[in-house]
Formats: structure tokens, C-alpha cells, sequence
């Protein structure tokens, strides 16, 4: 063991070839319940990177095909420190009835590569609240595409050889004068006679007596 950051021991994986390496523990399990596995990583030398895996079993022990695994987050090959890596809530199969808790380490290559783990657990834990459900996206409006409309083409004018002057066959129009109306007479107005003088008759000189 080596004394880690941490915790107050460690568990060390070395791998001298590319494939990659494994240890691991069995727990049960029930069916549908939910878990939770996480660890601090350190990968060393020549590793890629280290994680956890859980593998579900139906049987009590860890043996036979296993039925689904889950990985954690990665630890990178180049971290500096311990990272902590957990795989978050999750369920069982319906037909699980143990797990194995595994550390992997990945090489880069057949060099050296080393995984310190320090802390692992695995534990039950609650379902994930579910958060709230996403807005529909917004319905998009069809915009109409416009419509091409082919220009016309110049309709070919034929050229007339000679202009032919139009000849009229009706004999002119002649114009009838509209008749005009008579005037409506006026009435008469009566109007009193005027007194017509008479003449003065001049007085017939008498003749003198003869004597």
C-alpha cells in the first residue's frame, strides 16, 4: 500500500502490456433498486487513463454473462493529482442479482503504466429527480417560396409590304336639322279702349238775306 492524498492507504494496478487491466469486487444486488460506485483515481507511468466499471450479473456471485455495465468518468493519464470519478445514480437490470465493482486501467502502451485507487465505495443510493420537462421547440411559420414567372416573349411583328388607304363605299351622312319648337303664344291681355275724340264740327256760315 501506498500512503495517498485522500485517504489513508491505496490499491495499486500495474499493467506491462497494452491490454487493458483490471481488479474488482462482487456485491449484491436487487433487481431495479439503484446504485452508486466512485473512486479517486491517480493514473501513473505510461496509462492512458483509469475508471470504474460496474457489470450487472444474474446470478448471486458474479459468474456467467454478465447482462449490461456502466462506466464512471475518466481519470486522464496526465492528471497531476487524484481525481474523483463516480458513476452517478443508476438501476439495476430487472434480472440482476450481483454486480462487479471494477477498477480498469488502460495503457498507452507495453511500458509501465500504473493506477492508484484510493476510497472506492459502492453504495445504494435515491432514483435522480427527474428535472423539469424541455419546452417544445417553437413551430417554425412556412414562408411561401415565390413563384418565377417567365418574362414573355416578344411576339414577331410581320412587316407589311404596302399600306393599303382604306376606301369608304357609304355615301356621306348628310346631317338633318332637328326641328325647331315653336314659341307658345302668350295670352292677350284686355285692355280698356281708348276714347277716340270726335271731330268739332265747324259752324256753316249763314247767308244774308237778299233784300
Amino acid at each position: 500500500m501506498e500512503e495517498s492524498t485522500p485517504g489513508s492507504s491505496v490499491a495499486v494496478l500495474t499493467s506491462r502490456t497494452t491490454a487493458t487491466k483490471w481488479i474488482y469486487q462482487v456485491v449484491p444486488v436487487t433487481p431495479g433498486e439503484w446504485y452508486q460506485a466512485g473512486a479517486w483515481l491517480q493514473p501513473r507511468d505510461d496509462a492512458a487513463l483509469g475508471f470504474l466499471r460496474i457489470a450487472w450479473y444474474a446470478s448471486s456471485d458474479g459468474s456467467g454473462r454478465q447482462l449490461a455495465t456502466v462506466d464512471s468518468s475518466p481519470a486522464p493519464g496526465d492528471a497531476a493529482d487524484f481525481v474523483e470519478v463516480t458513476t452517478g445514480a443508476v438501476q439495476a437490470p430487472p434480472t440482476a442479482r450481483s454486480a462487479q465493482v471494477r477498477l480498469m486501467l488502460r495503457p498507452r502502451s507495453s511500458a509501465l503504466a500504473t493506477l492508484v485507487a484510493d476510497d472506492a465505495y459502492f453504495e445504494p443510493t435515491s432514483a435522480p429527480t427527474p428535472g423539469p420537462p424541455e419546452a417544445p421547440p417553437p413551430t417554425a411559420t412556412p414562408i411561401a417560396s415565390p413563384t418565377a414567372i417567365a418574362a414573355p416573349s416578344p411576339a414577331a411583328m410581320a412587316t407589311p409590304d404596302a399600306t393599303a388607304s382604306p376606301v369608304s363605299s357609304a355615301a356621306p351622312a348628310t346631317a338633318t336639322p332637328a326641328a325647331r319648337p315653336e314659341p307658345t303664344a302668350r295670352p292677350t291681355r284686355n285692355t280698356p279702349p281708348v276714347p277716340v275724340a270726335s271731330p268739332t264740327p265747324e259752324p256753316t256760315p249763314l247767308s244774308a238775306p237778299q233784300v
